[in-house]
Formats: structure tokens, C-alpha cells, sequence
């Protein structure tokens, strides 16, 4: 055969392969996309669901459906299902089964989602979806319920105490801020999580902070929205009292008040994770 002709046989294949050099596109797997992408019309209004029935919607089961207790009626949950070569998500914080900030969207590789996504968001948008924003991964749509918040923030103070207005420092805001935020599940720990794992966000935020022997932020974080966070400020304050920082009588008492609170947190101490400590029983195991 012409060796043109052979050359320009490669050159007509190649323009047909995706630049990846993937396999090319499976029509059934798109639909599986597509008809995913269009759940998002029942979860509509996304600010008037409840939470109950959002493991029907995707069609889970209940058991799917990733649930952490913050307290004080509280809770971040989460829950996400894979189709065709993307997956529907919803992670939303709760309080009293009303949803207070959420965040839906659609992701999948970054091999195929350029391919995939003008189809799976014209579903989305056909379906009733709303607007949303894209990365190189996904698209989304978040929002939160002020009013629902900050019930919560109310809940959280009656029992505990207002939280102090604070100007952190700069160096340590956003790890303050983290420390104190209801939407984050924080694990806590001594460092690591995992084999040679990183640091852990949470033990380096309350790190910085006590080094600085911040009593002020540290008794904000008890006294704030995280169950994680309120467990690393509870350590944090315990330490630096052993250390000779004097520590007010009314944060001694909080700190009392913390430590029996039955609301279950994370911890993470190499690869072993466990679910459901109180912070008394963490305490104990980390002093």
C-alpha cells in the first residue's frame, strides 16, 4: 500500500480520537449522566428541603446517607452517587431538619468532564436546576438559610455561652475560622491521619493558636460550632494550665461544661478512625 495513503489513514484516526487518547464517549453511560443531572428538579427549592427524604431522591438508601452529629439539633450531612461518568453530590449542614447552608453539584474526571459537560448541565437546566458555577471538574450550586444558622448559633450559646467578638490576627484567621466552623467535620488527633499521612488541619489550626497562648480565640472555639474544634480547644487549654498558664475560673468552668457533652466526635490517630468518642473519652485517651 502507498505509504501516503497508510499516513494519511493515522492522520484521519487520530483526529477522530479524543486528544487524551480515551476510549470514545459511551452513548449509555451519557444518558445514566443526564438522567442523573435531572434529580436536581425534585431536590427543588434546594432552601425548603428537608433533609429525610434526600437519600429517596438519590435513591441510596439510608445507609448512604453520611451523618455527623454536631449537637444542640445540629447535623452535617452528606451523600453522593455515581451514574456514568459523573456523580451527583449534596453536603449540607442542618438544624432541626431545615437545611442552613448546602452545596449541590455535578462532578467527574477531568478527563471527560470537558466532553461531558455542556449535555449533563443543559439536563440540569432543563430539569429546574439553578444557576451554578464550574471548575475544571464540576459545576455547583451553594447557599445557605441565615435565619436557620443562626438558630443554631442560639442553640449553641444557651448552653454554652456567647462567643466573644474577636479581630484574630491575620495569620490566624483562617485558622479560626475553621476551628469554628459548623460546616467542617474536624478529625481530631495527635498529628498525622493515615500511613505517613499530612498533619492534620485541625491539630496544626490549634497549634498555632496556643503557641500564642491566645486564651481569647481558645475560648471562643470552646465555645463555638464545631464538636472537633471545641475538642482540640478543650486539649489546647488543658495543656497550657499544666505549662502554669493561668486559665480564668469561668473557662475552667466551661471547659468542665465541654468535656460533658454527649455529642460525638472524630478522631484519627494513624490509620486507625474512630467515630463516636465523647470528648471525655478523648481527653483521656489524648492526655
Amino acid at each position: 500500500m502507498n505509504p501516503l495513503v497508510i499516513g494519511l489513514g493515522i492522520v484521519v484516526i487520530a483526529l477522530h480520537r479524543p486528544a487524551t487518547g480515551a476510549e470514545p464517549l459511551r452513548p449509555e453511560w451519557i444518558a445514566r449522566d443526564t438522567a442523573g443531572a435531572a434529580l436536581v428538579g425534585k431536590l427543588m427549592p434546594i432552601r425548603e428541603q428537608i433533609s429525610a427524604p434526600i437519600y429517596d431522591i438519590f435513591d441510596v438508601g439510608v445507609d448512604r446517607l453520611d451523618s455527623f452529629e454536631s449537637g444542640f439539633g445540629g447535623r452535617r450531612i452528606s451523600v453522593r452517587k455515581g451514574y456514568g461518568y459523573t456523580s451527583m453530590y449534596l453536603e449540607a449542614f442542618e438544624f432541626d431538619g431545615r437545611l442552613a447552608r448546602f452545596k449541590m453539584g455535578i462532578d467527574g474526571s477531568s478527563l471527560n468532564w470537558s466532553s461531558v459537560r455542556a449535555t449533563v448541565m443543559e439536563a440540569w437546566t432543563k430539569a429546574g436546576g439553578p444557576k451554578y458555577e464550574c471548575n475544571d471538574s464540576g459545576c455547583f450550586h451553594e447557599g445557605s438559610d441565615e435565619g436557620t444558622l443562626l438558630k443554631y448559633k442560639r442553640a449553641v450559646a444557651a448552653v454554652l455561652g456567647e462567643i466573644k467578638r474577636i479581630d484574630p490576627p491575620g495569620h490566624l484567621q483562617r485558622h479560626y475560622e475553621y476551628l469554628m466552623s459548623p460546616f467542617e467535620v474536624i478529625y481530631v488527633g495527635l498529628g498525622g491521619c493515615g500511613l505517613a499521612g499530612p498533619m492534620l488541619r485541625g491539630r496544626e489550626a490549634i497549634d498555632l493558636i496556643a503557641h500564642e497562648r491566645n486564651l481569647e480565640l481558645l475560648t471562643n472555639v470552646l465555645r463555638g460550632y464545631n464538636p472537633g474544634g471545641r475538642v482540640y480547644a478543650l486539649l489546647a487549654l488543658s495543656e497550657l494550665q499544666e505549662k502554669g498558664v493561668r486559665i480564668p475560673a469561668e473557662t475552667k468552668q466551661l471547659m468542665r461544661r465541654v468535656q460533658r457533652l454527649k455529642i460525638p466526635v472524630t478522631t484519627c490517630v494513624g490509620c486507625i478512625v474512630s467515630r463516636g468518642l465523647f470528648a471525655n473519652e478523648v481527653v483521656k485517651r489524648f492526655q
